[in-house]
C-alpha cells in the first residue's frame, strides 16, 4: 500500500504508471499523501517482486514465485519422467524432464494432495509420503550439522581488563 502510485497522486492501471502524450504520469484529483520525489525514494527500497511491492489486486506477481508455499517439497522436487529425443546427429537419446512438481489437491481418499507436474502429467506421487521422509532428510542432516559443530573460540578482547579490574575491586571491598 505504501508503493502505490496513488499515495503520491500519479493514476496507475494494473500496477503500471498511466502516462499522458508527453510520458509524463497523470495526476488524479485526491489528495496525495507525499511528494512524488519521496514515493519514489521508498519505492526504490523495495525490488521487483516484493511482498511490499503495492501493483494492484489483479496484477500478478513480477518474479511468478506465490507468496506463500502450501506443500513442503513443491520447490524442491523435479519431475524424473524419460522421454525420447533425437540429437543434433541424429541419433536417438533420452532425456528427463526435469521440471518442478507442484502441490495439488486430489479427492483421493489415501493421499489429501499429490506432487505433480501440471504440463506433461506424467508423474504424480503422494504428498504426505514425500513430505514425511524430506522431514526425516532434513532432521538428520540437521542432526549431522549439530553433532559437528564446533564452536569458535571467541574472546572478549577486554577481558583480561575485566579480571583485574574485578580482582582489584574484590580488595578494595576486603579493605
Amino acid at each position: 500500500m505504501m508503493t502505490a502510485p496513488r499515495v503520491c497522486g500519479y493514476r496507475a492501471n494494473r500496477g503500471v504508471l498511466v502516462l499522458d502524450d508527453d510520458g509524463s504520469p497523470i495526476v488524479g484529483v485526491w489528495q496525495p499523501v507525499c511528494a512524488p520525489e519521496e514515493w519514489s525514494a521508498l519505492c526504490a527500497t523495495f525490488g521487483d517482486g516484493s511482498t511490499y511491492l503495492a501493483r494492484g489486486s489483479c496484477t500478478p506477481r513480477i518474479t511468478g514465485i506465490p507468496k506463500t508455499i502450501k506443500y513442503l517439497s513443491s520447490s524442491l522436487l523435479r519431475c524424473q519422467y524419460r522421454f525420447p529425443d533425437e540429437a543434433a546427429d541424429g541419433t536417438q537419446v533420452t532425456r528427463v524432464c526435469n521440471t518442478p512438481m507442484g502441490g495439488s489437491k486430489t479427492s483421493s481418499k489415501r493421499s489429501p494432495y499429490v506432487y505433480t507436474r501440471t504440463t506433461c502429467s506424467r508423474n504424480s506421487i503422494s504428498g504426505p509420503m514425500v513430505d514425511e521422509q524430506v522431514q526425516r532428510l532434513l532432521m538428520a542432516k540437521l542432526k549431522q550439522a549439530q553433532a559437528t559443530f564446533i564452536s569458535p573460540d571467541i574472546t572478549w578482547p577486554k577481558a583480561v581488563q575485566l579480571t583485574q579490574r574485578a580482582d582489584k575491586l574484590a580488595e578494595l571491598e576486603q579493605q
